[in-house]
């Protein structure tokens, strides 16, 4: 008879339980509920407040060129300045180095790996959206690890930038953008 009666309040603690964290639970969804236009109208009326004109005007919005899949010289010349631009700011600046004094890792360096895998990280987020953590296994010693970050860094921020939004522009990009063609990249030169 013990036995039935500890049963017994077990299952009654749990179901008391149960239904304290469901009551809890729709508590929860209708405080949001309600939170969530407040949100809403305190946005509309700061950006009314901080905008009046714009407020009245209808908003444009920058479409994305989707046709675009090769890269004309002006192209290749942003890309560039974009790469040697992020060079600058995430690799040489926090390092105090001088841009005379940089110098791109060698060719046949394995950090070209790690290049790749970063760069292939990015099209499987921005194109086939695979949200996986990228897994490497042998990631360069630093320096070369900070320069090719910054060199992807430079690669996307420029695609992003770029007002065209397909897979065939970036791969065209990442044909034309060798390692030769990387290292031949002037970053002292560059303004």
């Amino acid at each position: 008879m013990n036995k039935k009666r500890i049963l017994s309040i077990i299952m009654i603690m749990v179901m008391v339980c149960a239904m304290a964290a469901a009551g809890c639970g729709k508590k929860e969804e209708a405080t949001e509920k309600k939170e969530e236009p407040k949100q809403e109208e305190t946005k509309k009326e700061e950006a009314d407040k901080a905008e009046p004109e714009k407020a009245e005007e209808p908003a444009v919005t920058e479409a994305k060129d989707t046709n675009k899949t090769k890269l004309d010289d002006a192209d290749i010349e942003a890309l560039k300045a974009s790469i040697a631009d992020s060079i600058k700011k995430e690799y040489l600046e926090p390092n105090n180095i001088a841009a005379e004094d940089f110098s791109w890792p060698e060719v046949n360096s394995h950090c070209w790996i790690y290049f790749n895998l970063l760069r292939e990280d990015y099209i499987s987020k921005e194109f086939l959206d695979i949200n996986e953590e990228l897994v490497v296994n042998e990631v360069p010693g630093s320096p070369e690890k900070e320069i090719v970050e910054a060199t992807v860094t430079g690669l996307t921020n420029w695609y992003e930038a770029s007002g065209v939004d397909n897979y065939e522009y970036f791969h065209d990009a990442t044909i034309i953008l060798t390692k030769e063609e990387i290292t031949s990249i002037d970053v002292a030169a560059a303004k």
